[in-house]
């Protein structure tokens, strides 16, 4: 499918990041449960800005020595901050010069100094630990990019959209080789209409040890697999949520708008692996316009945890640490840190 289907997926990621106003929660699910019955809030933590740094749509991974990397597409914008908050570095602008940002989505460390960072348009590119550009764009066999993540020294994962219809959606790479050394997550395996795929399906991952979960947005399934050299054996994990998992059709999808077919339909927007037998994926739906997310914890055999509907959005786990959005969606620099209870 074409880049201007996927750059219409992204522009809606973003918007989801940002939020709306505040709304009333729907009517409650028979299984879910309240926010507070799950999730035991430690702190409220207000995010350092000044004139340069402003959040305004937070995707949010696990940082160094504790801390949090957050990406900020709409600022075009890397942030570095401590637990508590306080602003430890920012890099980045809009632009597409050396270092620039067309749509930044996601930020990690690589080894003990340097960033590695994700342009969903431009491709991956490395940072040192202060900020400057190391160079080294790529962007591997995909034409929007969704994810990365890093697994062992110098290996990373990154997904997004094929170039070509029904190839792989994530590679294994060697960075300081330049090469690829695995592919997989191809979508003929999931029975989704492969427009659905380019305009509004997208790929998360979560490693532990040497393993990575992968969701995407359009199939109620985790995807286990290992990452070495040996490993090939994908496991799959059904996502028990208590409502139904529908897609639209062909005949829908040639009658509906995108904006339509948006309204209509529940999209997995994450997956963090917590401990080796839970897993947590969130969800994104639209309820008379506004958004509400899910979150569901699963065992590794796909049992039901827990679910909680209409939660504030989940934005990064860290060991015990479940990082959320403020139920205030007009303060996206205040985040709520909570554990499980």
């Amino acid at each position: 499918m074409c880049l201007r289907a996927a750059l219409v997926c992204l522009t809606w990621l973003v918007s989801a990041c940002v939020g709306e106003d505040e709304h009333s929660a729907p009517d409650s699910v028979a299984g879910s449960a309240d926010f507070e019955e799950v999730f035991s809030i430690y702190s409220e933590v207000s995010f350092e800005e000044d004139d340069s740094v402003i959040n305004v749509a937070p995707i949010v991974k696990r940082g160094r020595s504790g801390g949090w990397l957050v990406s900020d597409p709409s600022e075009g914008q890397v942030r570095e901050y401590d637990p508590d908050g306080s602003l430890r570095l920012a890099f980045g602008r809009k632009g597409e010069g050396p270092g620039e940002f067309s749509a930044v989505m996601a930020a990690v460390p690589s080894g003990d100094h340097d960033f590695v960072v994700l342009d969903a348009v431009r491709g991956i590119g490395r940072f040192s630990g202060s900020g400057q550009y190391l160079g080294a764009e790529r962007k591997p066999e995909f034409s929007v990019l969704y994810d990365i993540a890093v697994v062992g020294d110098g290996f990373l994962l990154a997904s997004g959209l094929p170039m070509i219809p029904e190839s792989p959606m994530i590679v294994q790479l060697d960075l300081d080789a330049d090469s690829v050394l695995d592919r997989w997550f191809v979508m003929r395996d999931m029975q989704v209409d492969w427009r659905l795929v380019a305009s509004f399906g997208w790929v998360r991952m979560s490693v532990r040890s040497d393993s990575v979960a992968a969701v995407f947005a359009l199939s109620d399934t985790v995807y286990v697999k290992g990452v070495g050299a040996d490993s090939h054996v994908v496991e799959r994990v059904p996502i028990p949520f208590s409502l139904p998992w529908s897609f639209p059709g062909s005949e829908d999808l040639a009658r509906s708008s995108r904006l339509e077919i948006s309204n209509r339909i529940r999209r997995v927007h994450d997956v963090f692996w917590v401990s080796p037998d839970l897993l947590v994926v969130q969800s994104l739906e639209k309820s008379n316009g506004e958004d509400v997310w899910t979150v569901l914890g699963l065992s590794r055999d796909g049992t039901r945890r827990f679910e909680v509907r209409s939660s504030p959005r989940l934005l990064a786990v860290a060991d015990s640490i479940f990082l959320f959005a403020s139920r205030d969606v007009r303060s996206p620099n205040r985040w709520l840190v909570t554990t499980l209870r």
